[in-house]
């Protein structure tokens, strides 16, 4: 018995699935076919059928997880914000600070090396300077691996 030289006499839609009942000289047979309706959305925000089966609970409900996602990303561009000028802030009371440390102990070297402690002087000196100059040669390889990462 053949399904095309079957009569269709009832459709049935429950949810998702659909009955067909065929009838063939006297006989019935019963075919039932389920479909899978399967959907992937990605964002901040649900899909709009999503937004439209919560406005039918609440009519409010879509526009206040509309308001709420805008505030979420005013919040995460605000705190994006405050990081970047924290770490631009802390560059720069590291970079001032380095140079504050190198000059004082260039001055203080001077001042030894002017009253006789030679000595001293020479010391305090090239470690002041070579403190200063590898802190700079620090500072730079650090943005330059950063500027790398970032690529």
């Amino acid at each position: 018995m053949s399904l095309n030289a079957l009569e269709l006499v009832e459709e049935n839609d429950d949810d998702n699935d659909i009955t067909h009942q065929y009838e063939d000289h006297g006989e019935s047979e019963t075919a039932v076919t389920t479909f899978e309706k399967r959907s992937l959305h990605m964002g901040p925000i649900p899909s709009p059928e999503v937004l439209a089966e919560y406005n039918e609970i609440d009519p409010t409900f879509a526009n206040r997880i509309l308001i709420m996602a805008e505030q979420q990303a005013s919040h995460r561009q605000r705190t994006e914000r405050k990081i970047i000028d924290s770490g631009t802030r802390d560059s720069f009371m590291g970079i001032l600070f380095g140079f504050l440390i190198g000059a004082i102990s260039l001055i203080v070297s001077l001042i030894l090396g002017l009253n006789g402690r030679t000595l001293e002087s020479t010391v305090l000196g090239a470690g002041g300077l070579g403190g200063l100059v590898s802190v700079f040669i620090y500072g730079t390889r650090n943005k330059s691996n950063e500027n790398d990462d970032e690529k």
